[in-house]
Parts: C-alpha cells; sequence; structure tokens
C-alpha cells in the first residue's frame, strides 16, 4: 500500500513540477516584454529630452541674433 502511495505523490510532485515551469515559462516572456516596452519608452525620452535641449539652444541662437540686429 505504501508503495502505491509513494507512487501517487511523485506522480503529484512531477505534475506540480511541470505546472511551475509552464508558469516560470510564462512570467519570463512577461517580464521579458515589459522589459522592452520599457526600454522603448525610455528611448523616447531620452531622445525627446534631446530635441528640447536643441530647441533651447536654437531658441537662444535666434534671441541673440534678434538683440544683435
Amino acid at each position: 500500500m505504501e508503495e502505491w502511495s509513494a507512487i501517487g505523490w511523485k506522480k503529484k510532485a512531477k505534475a506540480e513540477a511541470a505546472i511551475l515551469a509552464e508558469e516560470r515559462k510564462l512570467w519570463k516572456e512577461a517580464c521579458a516584454r515589459d522589459n522592452n516596452e520599457k526600454r522603448t519608452l525610455r528611448n523616447e525620452v531620452v531622445s525627446l529630452k534631446a530635441e528640447i535641449e536643441m530647441l533651447k539652444k536654437e531658441t537662444i541662437d535666434a534671441e541673440a541674433a534678434r538683440d544683435k540686429a
């Protein structure tokens, strides 16, 4: 009787390990998607900051040219 019980527990443990492995795989995929999205957004923010700095410089240059004229 104990032998059957041990076999049953081994089967349950194996099934739970398979479920855990699948959940871990799905979790890693979700993290990868999230990281990619955040990376894309960060790149956009960096690009916009650079554009703002460029526009600030152009504004300063234009004001200086206006004042000179």
